[in-house]
């Protein structure tokens, strides 16, 4: 019975859809397990925002400095670990499990994910728009494995929790340097710095459909994209 970890940054249900999808993806898991705990972190401008009241609603403050909501909600992705107690299965508010998906903590590693797909390379690639950036940090490339982070086992132990916080230091470094507000080119690095043992999901537990729509056969957690300036789910990726 996997406990999970959303996160929640949203102007309100006249702004954006993020308050909807997350609901759905909470309403999801309990359907699926009722007795698990789904802790949504959020801010208090959007707890205030939000006209859905979640069982466990867990509001942090943000530093001042983060002013997007793309910065903000990866700002509680990347501290996650810090925040939440005992182990959990992060899922974005894109990912939709329609199955059981108790097998995403069942395998003993501390760390899982799907390899990243995308529409541009269905089949899993290091992207070459990092490599700037990697090359002047002096960090490794080409990476042995680039992970997608929207479906995330993460164990509760204290090498997670060390792991976790150079995560977010390193998405410090390059939202700061380079503008960079994905959380990816940040995970990846860590991992791979840390040398976290990592368990591959199948992609039934992480169906990047906006890659193949094929890899929705079996899924048992589908994952649609947002795209777009205005971040509104992509109508081939449904």
């Amino acid at each position: 019975m996997p406990d999970t970890c959303h996160i929640l940054i949203s102007d309100g249900p006249d702004s954006d859809a993020f308050c909807e999808m997350t609901y759905l993806t909470v309403s999801l898991c309990k359907r699926l397990y009722p007795n698990s705990r789904a802790t949504v972190l959020t801010d208090e401008r959007t707890a205030t925002n939000s006209p859905f009241d979640f069982d466990t609603l867990q509001i942090e403050p943000i530093p001042g400095e983060f002013t997007s909501n793309v910065e903000r909600s990866r700002y509680l992705k990347t501290t996650m670990r810090q925040l939440v107690e005992g182990d959990f299965v992060f899922l974005d508010s894109d990912a939709l499990p329609l199955k059981p998906f108790d097998e995403i903590t069942t395998h003993g590693a501390p760390f899982a994910a799907a390899l990243d797909r995308n529409r541009e390379s269905p089949d899993p690639v290091s992207p070459q728009w990092i490599v700037p950036f990697y090359d002047e940090l002096s960090w490794y490339y080409p990476l042995d494995h680039y992970y997608n982070s929207g479906v995330m086992f993460m164990a509760d132990s204290l090498a997670m929790r060390e792991f976790s916080e150079n995560w977010h230091n390193n998405w410090r470094l390059l939202l700061t340097h380079y503008g960079v507000y994905q959380d990816q080119p940040s995970l990846n690095h860590t991992l791979q710095e840390f040398d976290i043992d990592a368990y591959e999901l199948p992609l039934t537990c992480n169906a990047m459909v906006d890659a193949s729509p094929y890899f929705s056969r079996g899924a048992k957690i589908v994952h649609y994209f947002l795209r777009g300036k205005d971040r509104q789910p992509d109508p081939i990726s449904l």
